[in-house]
């Protein structure tokens, strides 16, 4: 599996030979390919920026928009990724991450298509063959978040969001959009839970926010799957896994064997209900 950066230049070049008449540049980025991979170095890269003529006055006007946002986008990453090597002391795995993230997120609240596109694609190892045979990135919805308010306050606060997501990453990867995005409230004490749900009232996930654990609740896969054909996620919470615990036993009427067959357990005994406590709600069965 390649680096971010090899990936990066992987698609530079890519472009650049698509476009046509960038013999000299696809030359020297084939340079900064064999560079790093035999010296690990980036200073031939670097010397590519700056001044009249330069690598970062490129704009590719043969080829489409999405492909030169690309472009702007590697080309980018490539330079603060070669500006900070070796200036600072994160091994390259650590700095292409935060470097990416960087570049990519600038304004939070801004998650074009083509940005999961580019995610997606250096995940998968080899973006060049991603973008040029993967048709699955292409299947990119924009998804409506919305969440229970936590308390009067917090009604102030836009608590619907809606974000393009890639649909065929697994659903849990919903999480990773709440989390990245902080869509969910911080709440004091940071012992809650919250349960997302599709637009049909069926119970996905729940996330218990003080160990960060998340605990699958379908058997279904992608997003794709969950959403059921209407791309809204909504987040319920819980103030606390006590409540949350207090939810279950009720709709199971207290049948730990139940919940075993049913797949709930592992999420119950998240919640560390006391044997007392269950003796109290037993009563009100």
């Amino acid at each position: 599996m390649k680096n971010y950066y090899l990936q990066a230049l992987d698609m530079l070049i890519y472009l650049l030979d698509k476009n046509g008449n960038y013999d000299h540049w696809i030359e020297w980025l084939k340079i900064d390919m064999n560079n790093f991979i035999d010296m690990d170095n980036v200073d031939h890269h670097i010397q590519a920026y700056g001044g009249m003529g330069s690598f970062n006055d490129l704009h590719l006007s043969k080829l489409d928009k999405e492909e030169n946002l690309v472009f702007d986008i590697m080309k980018q990453f490539c330079y603060e990724i070669t500006f900070y090597y070796k200036r600072i002391h994160k091994d390259m795995k650590t700095l292409e991450k935060e470097v990416l993230n960087e570049v990519l997120y600038k304004n939070k609240e801004k998650r074009e298509a083509v940005f999961i596109l580019i995610l997606d694609g250096l995940q998968s190892g080899d973006f060049l063959t991603f973008y040029k045979h993967g048709q699955k990135y292409k299947n990119i919805k924009d998804i409506v978040f919305y969440r229970d308010s936590v308390c009067m306050g917090d009604d102030m606060n836009e608590n619907t969001r809606t974000y393009p997501c890639h649909v065929n990453l697994p659903y849990t990867s919903l999480l990773t959009i709440v989390k990245e995005y902080n869509f969910l409230a911080q709440i004091s004490g940071n012992d809650v839970v919250w349960v997302a749900l599709n637009s049909h009232g069926k119970e996905l996930f729940s996330y218990f926010t003080k160990s960060d654990k998340l605990i699958k609740i379908t058997n279904k896969v992608s997003i794709d799957d969950v959403c059921e054909g209407t791309y809204k996620i909504y987040f319920k919470y819980y103030t606390s896994p006590i409540a949350r615990g207090y939810q279950l036993f009720k709709e199971y009427h207290g049948d730990g064997y139940q919940m075993w067959h049913d797949g709930v357990q592992e999420e119950y005994l998240c919640c560390s209900i006391s044997k007392k406590q269950e003796e109290e709600w037993r009563k009100e069965l």
